[in-house]
């Protein structure tokens, strides 16, 4: 349930007007994933879509952009895979974050 801020989505504000500094526009969105609404800084390319929480989990895993493949090398040279819950090899040890050697 959303609650009634007064702002429309797509409404464009200067900074000033809403409390920020600077003077730079400002546009009223929802967060793509959890639907928050909150004020983004208007760009030429394109505004961030999502709230600060959402943002951090989208890069994280497979959808991070330095991912690669879930191998990583530990300080001793031993190669560690990530595996998901979901995985038939997840009952093998893995430590707190997912990896097995």
């Amino acid at each position: 349930m959303a609650i009634d801020t007064g702002h429309k989505i797509g409404e464009i504000r200067k900074a000033s007007e809403i409390g920020f500094k600077g003077h730079l526009k400002h546009i009223w969105v929802a967060c793509l994933d959890c639907g928050k609404e909150h004020w983004v800084q208007l760009r030429r390319d394109r505004p961030n879509l999502r709230c600060r929480l959402c943002y951090g989990k989208s890069r994280v895993g497979l959808n991070a952009s330095n991912w690669k493949g879930g191998r990583v090398t530990d300080g001793t040279g031993y190669i560690l895979i990530k595996l998901y819950p979901d995985d038939f090899f997840y009952s093998m040890r893995c430590d707190k974050a997912g990896y097995v050697l």
